[in-house]
């Protein structure tokens, strides 16, 4: 079994939300995953600069894609187009599990999207207090995973000078998936 999945294991109370034994999460993910690496394209990585590519809308494509689960985690989440693609794919049937920086999921709108996000079924956590910020900015399907310096804000989706990174290749995605497994297991249910 892969390190990520053994680690899962051991979140049991992070699967409780969807009502499933963790050894059949387990099993169903070990399942996704092997299929997933089978039908991997020819490694590719698509470098994209916010003043030529809204770069929302891309991290949409990337979640509009998914058929079975989308891990993310954000500094700061203020996009609704990104929210709303989070919201279909768990309608899609698609599991949604995230990470947010405290400091920001208490202002608005970051709230309120995380509160439609876990209503709709999302396993969102929040940053536990610590020294530093969870300053990730990652988003992993099981057909591509996302990094990069934009934060799911109009600021930087319309003003700064952002890099979104869309990775296919099954390396990094299982690099980004250890990162946020291990992130995702120290920091607390929303």
């Amino acid at each position: 079994m892969c390190k990520f999945l053994k680690k899962i294991s051991l979140l049991g109370h992070f699967w409780t939300h969807f009502h499933i034994k963790t050894q059949d999460i387990i099993r169903e993910l070990n399942f996704l995953v092997q299929d997933s690496l089978k039908s991997a394209k020819a490694n590719q990585t698509r470098i994209l600069f916010s003043k030529k590519h809204r770069l929302d809308i891309e991290v949409a494509n990337v979640i509009n894609k998914a058929e079975s689960f989308v891990f993310f985690a954000q500094l700061d989440f203020a996009i609704e187009e990104i929210s709303n693609a989070l919201t279909e794919a768990i309608k899609r049937g698609v599991k949604v599990c995230g990470i947010i920086e405290r400091r920001m999921a208490i202002r608005n709108p970051q709230r309120e999207f995380i509160k439609n996000l876990c209503n709709a079924g999302a396993n969102i956590v929040v940053s536990e207090e610590q020294p530093g910020w969870m300053h990730l900015k990652i988003l992993i399907t099981e057909k591509e995973a996302i990094s990069g310096s934009y934060n799911w804000t109009k600021e930087a989706t319309f003003d700064n000078e952002e890099i979104l990174e869309i990775f296919n290749d099954n390396k990094t995605r299982w690099q980004l998936l250890e990162i946020f497994n291990e992130v995702f297991s120290k920091h607390k249910n929303v």
